[in-house]
């Protein structure tokens, strides 16, 4: 039996989620898994029990962030995470020290894309950080 008729559901699914731009960027360079997995399906690849245990990994993850309420949560975090990269940026620290506090950043904010939320101890850290480039953008202005 081919791939296009036994995994009609899945490569339906696989591309819906590759079409769905804002998720597809959240994933990074998972995207290319991915991708490499659609393609697998529909080129008649063999596909190992392992793979077909990815794709259905893909697609259930996909449906529970895509639930309403989880992705407006984990749009929100993003956004704060973005707004607290500009507040980095206003600040005049010093070039490591930014460099160092950005990786920090971008790290919670891939992690809030994979798994929409943060942990409690993120959020504390989240909160810290916006007081303290608050406190030093009013010291300069």
């Amino acid at each position: 039996m081919r791939n296009k008729e036994r995994f009609k559901n899945e490569i339906r699914a696989l591309r819906t989620i590759l079409m769905d731009e804002p998720y597809c960027k959240s994933l990074g360079s998972f995207w290319t898994f991915v991708a490499d997995m659609h393609v697998a399906l529909v080129s008649d690849r063999r596909i190992t029990d392992k793979m077909q245990s990815s794709i259905q990994k893909i697609i259930n993850n996909y449906h529970r962030l895509n639930q309403p309420d989880i992705r407006t949560k984990r749009l929100q975090i993003m956004d704060k995470m973005d707004m607290l990269s500009k507040k980095l940026e206003q600040c005049d620290y010093h070039k490591l020290y930014k460099m160092e506090k950005q990786e920090v950043i971008d790290s919670m904010k891939r992690w809030a894309s994979r798994t929409g939320k943060l942990t409690k101890g993120q959020m504390v850290y989240c909160n810290k950080l916006f007081k303290q480039f608050n406190k030093k953008i009013q010291k300069r202005a």
